[in-house]
């Protein structure tokens, strides 16, 4: 639940607990840079890079898979590598059907294509331009959606007052005959 998994970051309300509080399943070590990876569940995709350093040192669950980043190794592709098709498909095949989730082995088996450095910085930039593109189009489709619903709206208000008003003067004449 601390994982905005739309955007890939913790969220800003994180717990802290003292080591007397915490859950025996939390024992693992991250830290600014890391990629965590949700193990259960995973087609929910709570997929995060830990953004920010803490006063104390974080500890995440034994439910999440933690990728310390190599050198060479960049962890925004590491989290859109994640968050692929290629990668969900593969996460898809391993996880049970009663319990939803793939063991740190499973995980750490899967294939990670590689490119220098560069390469992933460049493919990166270009990963979030489409993004924020798509994020744009699905903002201007919601806008012309409110649009065309308002003008629906009007323009049968005015073909049912006219209609009314129609009635109204039948009604009339009618009366009046």
């Amino acid at each position: 639940s601390s994982i905005d998994n739309k955007n890939g970051k913790l969220s800003d309300e994180i717990g802290i607990l003292s080591p007397e509080e915490a859950p025996s399943r939390a024992r693992k070590i991250v830290k600014k840079g890391t990629v965590i990876y949700s193990t259960v569940r995973p087609y929910l995709l709570n997929i995060a890079i830990i953004d920010k350093d803490f006063d104390y040192e974080p500890i995440a669950s034994t439910a999440f898979a933690i990728v310390h980043p190599f050198e060479g190794v960049y962890n925004k592709f590491l989290y859109h590598y994640l968050r692929s098709q290629t990668f969900i498909e593969y996460v898809a095949k391993m996880i049970g059907v009663a319990y939803p989730a793939i063991n740190d082995n499973q995980f750490f088996s899967g294939l990670l294509p590689l490119p220098p450095l560069h390469e992933q910085v460049r493919i990166v930039k270009e990963i979030e331009k489409l993004f924020k593109l798509c994020d744009q189009l699905s903002s201007d489709l919601v806008k012309k959606q409110t649009t065309s619903t308002l003008l629906n709206k009007s323009v049968f208000t005015r073909i049912q007052d006219h209609s009314n008003s129609e009635q109204m003067n039948d009604l009339r004449f009618a009366i009046d005959n």
